[in-house]
């Protein structure tokens, strides 16, 4: 590599995705699996099953549709893989053994993944992970079907700079959980967010997304009382809860829904004019997700 340092990047990507397509393939041959059967092996292996649409758009960088459905077809065929429902409701799941074999296979993978990263630090692999994102988002229409969006500099202010006035730079809110890829997909894939940092290695990891504008919002019981009441019909959130402002309310909410939240209230009208709905992660943290319409008042407002 010292040899030929200024190749474009072009070259680089292409060189990377196949000697680790080539790392991948050898260390799974034993199992006869591919590095594109793996790739459909671990979504559902992920998300717990995918239909065909899901898949779809995950695989498109990597097959074409009569490639995936070889795909699935040698997978659902070897009893790894079972399937249900016809045309846009069919779904795919792993068998028992599908789930023996893709914990057997991923420990070859981490290993595969270690080797590759040695002498890598997580702050340079964040940082070539970011790059790559902007570069798909700046380019467009190729781009896999879970967006890398990114909210105009107006609205989003440098996080490196106090906003003037305020002694806090940013606010950050940790969740400690049992079932990592459960939250990352969940708010990831639900929200549409993309990482803005990651630590990953064989002990632990760990993912921040930008949320943009952060605010805290201490309400005492009354208060709290009362927002409950209007967003979800009686007092049900405990000391903390998460509001998170969005630009289609129904767009976020069929897509959280579809990561395994629960529906705590139907969407609601709120006295100060925003479109409330209240849901529940999947370990039981409560979520408002607002929207507010062009003819809402301005000004601050609970939420």
């Amino acid at each position: 590599m010292s040899t030929r340092p200024n190749l474009p990047i072009g070259y680089w990507l292409k060189e990377a995705d196949r000697v680790i397509t080539e790392a991948i393939n050898r260390a799974q041959a034993a199992h006869n699996i591919s590095r594109t059967e793996w790739q459909v092996l671990n979504t559902l292996a992920e998300g717990g099953g995918a239909n065909r649409a899901d898949l779809d758009g995950i695989m498109r960088p990597f097959a074409n549709a009569a490639g995936l459905d070889g795909i699935i077809t040698g997978l659902v065929g070897r009893g790894w893989v079972g399937q249900s429902g016809t045309g846009e409701q069919e779904t795919f799941r792993l068998t028992d053994a599908g789930r023996q074999g893709h914990a057997t296979i991923l420990a070859q993978q981490k290993e595969v993944r270690r080797r590759a990263v040695a002498g890598i630090s997580e702050e340079d692999y964040a940082t070539v992970i970011r790059v790559l994102q902007r570069m798909v988002s700046n380019l467009g229409e190729s781009a896999p079907s879970t967006p890398v969006r990114s909210a105009p500099p107006a609205t989003r202010p440098n996080p490196n700079q106090p906003i003037k006035g305020s002694p806090v730079m940013e606010l950050r809110v940790a969740l400690t959980t049992g079932d990592y890829e459960r939250l990352m997909r969940f708010y990831g894939q639900g929200l549409g967010l993309d990482p803005a940092q990651l630590w990953t290695n064989d002990q632990d990891r760990a993912v921040i997304y930008d949320l943009g504008r952060g605010t805290l919002e201490i309400f005492d019981e009354p208060h709290a009382e009362a927002v409950d009441q209007i967003e979800a019909g009686q007092r049900s959130s405990g000391p903390l809860r998460f509001a998170l402002r969005v630009p289609d309310l129904q767009v976020a909410l069929d897509r959280l829904l579809a990561q395994g939240a629960t529906l705590v209230h139907p969407p609601v009208v709120t006295p100060w004019g925003h479109h409330n709905v209240r849901l529940q992660d999947p370990d039981g943290m409560q979520i408002t997700l607002f929207q507010i319409p062009d003819q809402a008042a301005p000004g601050n407002s609970p939420s």
